[in-house]
Parts: structure tokens; C-alpha cells; sequence
């Protein structure tokens, strides 16, 4: 596939754009991923700490 010079199309700008370099060289990307991980544990304890709800009674008026 030729490389265009400028990309005109949406998908050809998604594609040429160098994310990966972002990715790597940007710190909000690793800080993210580290609190991430950090929090999820805590996030499962306070979700398994709720209880369940109860079954309301069928009670017609």
C-alpha cells in the first residue's frame, strides 16, 4: 500500500498516528496503570463488603 503525503480519510489518520510513541514517553499512560493497580484490590473489598438486598414480600394492596 503507497504512503500518502497527507492522510485524508479518517482510518489513514488513525493510522499514521504514532500512539505507541505516546504511549511510551508519556508518564500519565504508566501513573494510570500503576494506580490502577493499586486500587482494584480496594474496589473488590468494598464491593464484596455490600451486602446482598432482600427479597421484598408479595404484598398486593
Amino acid at each position: 500500500m503507497a504512503q500518502l503525503r497527507y492522510p485524508y480519510t479518517l482510518g489513514a489518520m488513525v493510522m499514521r498516528y504514532p500512539l505507541k510513541t505516546h504511549v511510551q514517553r508519556n508518564w500519565v499512560y504508566k501513573a494510570y496503570g500503576i494506580g490502577l493497580l493499586l486500587c482494584l484490590p480496594i474496589f473488590a473489598k468494598i464491593t464484596a463488603s455490600i451486602p446482598e438486598p432482600k427479597q421484598k414480600a408479595d404484598a398486593h394492596h
